[in-house]
């Protein structure tokens, strides 16, 4: 599997400004020098910290059944992980596992989830390049192989892992699983669709294409952007920049407009503000 954390705030994996008058300091310096001018009427985590993480995800094989906390005494740190999926490339039949099925037994997974059997209680959701896929925290769920993928989600790093396909670790040991607080968190009802834009109390997504050029104006919350696919420019306050599939960018809550612009075919565009 290859992850690259692209914008995040995780105590000690925060993300470096690259450019700029605050070239070189972590996000989390910025926050604490300015923080009315990179959040405005955004709110920072429980923690104190930047309430937006953005990475992307490229999957060769499966990656472990789990689950997230909601926010609150089920999570270790308190915070909770509410995540999206917007999917850049996909094979043909590409799926994810994302919920339970109808009918499940909650005896019977429970019972299930830590072996092979844990697959008849599954439920799959069919992908394709261009899909938005809300993950919203309680739901069982694990990428499967063929997909490549940017994920917004609240800077937490904590994850209950269910079942890992028997994998062994370095240690030539089985990988620690977390069933207890697992089956503790986990929502059975919860199916998400793929829908065209995604909401939870913490931020909101809008994934919309360009097709010459846009401009971004001035907005009171922080915003945080990721180009899904084709290339273009970014310009502001007489400076601009190229930019391409996989370039994320952040927009303070203080930042003027900003001008994308599309070059050779439209450009693919999420953007998550934070709440």
């Amino acid at each position: 599997m290859g992850e690259s954390w692209e914008l995040s705030d995780v105590p000690g994996k925060e993300t470096p400004i690259r450019g700029g008058i605050h070239d070189g300091k972590l996000l989390h310096q910025i926050l604490e020098e300015h923080p009315r001018d990179l959040l405005g009427e955004s709110k920072p985590d429980p923690r104190g910290r930047f309430p937006l993480l953005v990475k992307f995800l490229e999957a060769e094989d499966r990656l472990s059944v789990q689950v997230h906390p909601p926010d609150g005494p089920l999570s270790p740190n308190g915070v909770g992980k509410n995540e999206a999926w917007a999917f850049l490339e996909t094979v043909p039949g590409s799926s994810v596992i994302c919920g339970l099925k109808e009918d499940v037994d909650l005896d019977a997974f429970a019972k299930d989830c830590d072996g092979p059997g844990i697959e008849t209680h599954l439920r799959k959701v069919e992908v394709q390049a261009g899909d938005l896929l809300p993950v919203p925290s309680g739901t069982v769920h694990a990428i499967l192989p063929g997909v490549v993928l940017c994920e917004f989600q609240q800077t937490n790093d904590v994850t209950f892992r269910i079942y890992d396909w028997d994998r062994e670790g370095l240690d030539g040991n089985p990988r620690e699983t977390h069933r207890e607080q697992a089956l503790e968190v986990m929502a059975a009802s919860q199916r998400p669709e793929i829908s065209p834009s995604f909401a939870c109390p913490h931020f909101s997504l809008e994934k919309f294409e360009i097709s010459d050029s846009r401009t971004l104006n001035p907005a009171p919350r922080a915003r945080a952007v990721a180009i899904l696919g084709g290339r273009g420019t970014l310009a502001w306050e007489g400076a601009s920049r190229g930019i391409s599939t996989g370039t994320v960018f952040m927009l303070p809550a203080a930042s003027k407009e900003v001008h994308l612009e599309a070059v050779e075919g439209p450009l693919t565009v999420l953007i998550g503000e934070a709440l």
